[in-house]
């Protein structure tokens, strides 16, 4: 379903959603515009034991949902792992003949715990992740 960065359409479109479609158990948020106004959502009609909520994507608000038991995971991208390395590997091999002999994790990264979410939360208020 499309959704509009506007936090109160994104909450009524989904609400409209699951009324319309009773036997739906999860949302699938496809990043913290969707998420945060559904965290949100979620809180105000006590909604967390009826469905499970994800999301691409990481901030504060999500991660703070997971380290509560709320949401069940936040993906983490990694951009910087799977965008701009690469490149730098690239330019590295074809000015100096060097390449990474070991394979790198690239991602994504699941944030599906609450020991994991409160590991990044202090990187992702400081703009980090």
């Amino acid at each position: 379903m499309a959704v509009s960065p506007d936090p109160a359409d994104v909450t009524r479109r989904v609400e409209a959603y699951l009324a319309s479609h009773p036997d739906i158990q999860a949302v699938f948020a496809t990043g913290t515009a969707g998420a945060n106004p559904l965290i949100n959502y979620f809180d105000e009609k006590d909604l967390w034991s009826k469905y499970e909520l994800y999301s691409y994507d990481l901030d504060p608000e999500i991660l703070q949902s997971v380290a509560d038991g709320k949401m069940g995971f936040g993906i983490n991208g990694q951009q910087y792992l799977m965008g701009d390395l690469p490149v730098t590997l690239l330019v590295q091999n074809a000015t100096h003949g060097l390449m990474v002999q070991n394979d790198i994790d690239t991602g994504p990264l699941f944030i599906d715990t609450p020991e994991k979410a409160l590991a990044v939360q202090t990187l992702s208020w400081e703009g980090t992740r």
